[in-house]
Protein backbone atom coordinates (compact mmCIF):
# COMPACT_ATOMS: atom_id res chain seq x y z
CA UNK A 1 0.00 0.00 0.00
CA UNK A 2 1.40 3.51 -0.74
CA UNK A 3 0.10 6.31 1.84
CA UNK A 4 0.67 9.89 0.33
CA UNK A 5 1.32 11.08 3.87
CA UNK A 6 3.97 8.82 3.90
CA UNK A 7 6.30 10.41 1.42
CA UNK A 8 5.10 14.28 2.12
CA UNK A 9 7.15 16.63 3.87
CA UNK A 10 4.93 17.82 6.78
CA UNK A 11 1.67 15.23 7.30
CA UNK A 12 -0.48 18.70 7.98
CA UNK A 13 0.40 20.43 4.43
CA UNK A 14 -1.56 18.36 1.84
CA UNK A 15 -0.94 20.54 -1.02
CA UNK A 16 2.90 19.71 -0.64
CA UNK A 17 2.17 16.17 0.35
CA UNK A 18 -0.22 15.82 -3.34
CA UNK A 19 2.27 17.65 -5.19
CA UNK A 20 5.37 14.80 -3.69
CA UNK A 21 3.04 12.02 -4.08
CA UNK A 22 2.27 12.37 -7.79
CA UNK A 23 6.11 14.03 -8.93
CA UNK A 24 8.49 12.06 -10.81
CA UNK A 25 10.44 10.99 -7.44
CA UNK A 26 7.13 10.54 -5.85
CA UNK A 27 5.77 7.45 -3.68
CA UNK A 28 3.96 6.48 -6.83
CA UNK A 29 7.14 6.48 -8.81
CA UNK A 30 7.73 3.21 -7.05
CA UNK A 31 4.91 1.48 -9.02
CA UNK A 32 6.27 -0.79 -11.63
CA UNK A 33 4.42 0.33 -14.88
CA UNK A 34 4.61 4.50 -13.22
CA UNK A 35 4.22 7.15 -15.76
CA UNK A 36 5.10 10.77 -14.65
CA UNK A 37 2.23 12.76 -15.75
CA UNK A 38 2.45 16.62 -15.05
CA UNK A 39 -1.04 17.38 -15.74
CA UNK A 40 -1.96 14.73 -13.05
CA UNK A 41 0.23 16.35 -10.80
CA UNK A 42 -1.23 19.66 -10.74
CA UNK A 43 -4.66 18.68 -11.14
CA UNK A 44 -3.47 16.70 -7.63
CA UNK A 45 -2.73 19.98 -6.07
CA UNK A 46 -5.06 22.25 -7.68
CA UNK A 47 -7.36 19.80 -5.65
CA UNK A 48 -5.64 19.92 -2.29
CA UNK A 49 -5.52 23.44 -2.84
CA UNK A 50 -9.13 23.82 -2.99
CA UNK A 51 -9.99 21.21 -0.09
CA UNK A 52 -7.36 23.06 1.82
CA UNK A 53 -9.29 26.50 1.50
CA UNK A 54 -12.45 24.44 1.83
CA UNK A 55 -13.74 26.04 -1.66
CA UNK A 56 -14.82 24.00 -5.02
CA UNK A 57 -12.45 23.21 -8.00
CA UNK A 58 -13.59 22.19 -11.75
CA UNK A 59 -11.26 21.02 -13.72
CA UNK A 60 -10.81 19.99 -17.10
CA UNK A 61 -8.41 17.22 -18.49
CA UNK A 62 -8.51 14.92 -21.45
CA UNK A 63 -8.22 11.27 -21.63
CA UNK A 64 -5.01 9.61 -19.70
CA UNK A 65 -4.35 12.39 -17.45
CA UNK A 66 -5.10 10.18 -14.54
CA UNK A 67 -7.89 12.24 -13.09
CA UNK A 68 -9.58 9.87 -10.81
CA UNK A 69 -6.26 9.23 -9.04
CA UNK A 70 -5.52 13.33 -8.82
CA UNK A 71 -8.87 13.68 -7.37
CA UNK A 72 -9.06 10.81 -5.31
CA UNK A 73 -5.70 10.70 -3.46
CA UNK A 74 -5.70 14.33 -1.92
CA UNK A 75 -9.42 13.80 -0.80
CA UNK A 76 -8.78 10.46 1.34
CA UNK A 77 -5.67 11.75 2.43
CA UNK A 78 -7.84 14.96 4.02
CA UNK A 79 -10.59 12.61 5.17
CA UNK A 80 -8.23 10.24 6.81
CA UNK A 81 -6.42 13.04 8.48
CA UNK A 82 -9.24 14.81 9.74
CA UNK A 83 -11.22 10.90 10.84
CA UNK A 84 -13.95 12.08 8.30
CA UNK A 85 -15.40 10.64 5.01
CA UNK A 86 -14.52 11.36 1.68
CA UNK A 87 -17.36 11.40 -0.82
CA UNK A 88 -16.70 11.43 -4.77
CA UNK A 89 -19.00 12.03 -7.62
CA UNK A 90 -18.40 10.87 -10.85
CA UNK A 91 -20.91 12.26 -13.84
CA UNK A 92 -21.91 9.07 -16.11
CA UNK A 93 -23.31 9.17 -19.60
CA UNK A 94 -25.76 6.19 -19.92
CA UNK A 95 -26.91 4.97 -23.46
CA UNK A 96 -30.10 6.32 -23.72
CA UNK A 97 -32.80 4.22 -25.50
CA UNK A 98 -34.74 5.40 -28.37
CA UNK A 99 -38.27 4.72 -29.05
CA UNK A 100 -39.70 5.07 -32.00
Amino acid sequence: MISISEFGLDEGDLVQSASDFFGENGALSKLKDFEYRPQQQQMAVAVARALDESRPVVVEAGTGVGKSLAYLAPAVEMALSQSRKAVSYTHLTLPTKRIV
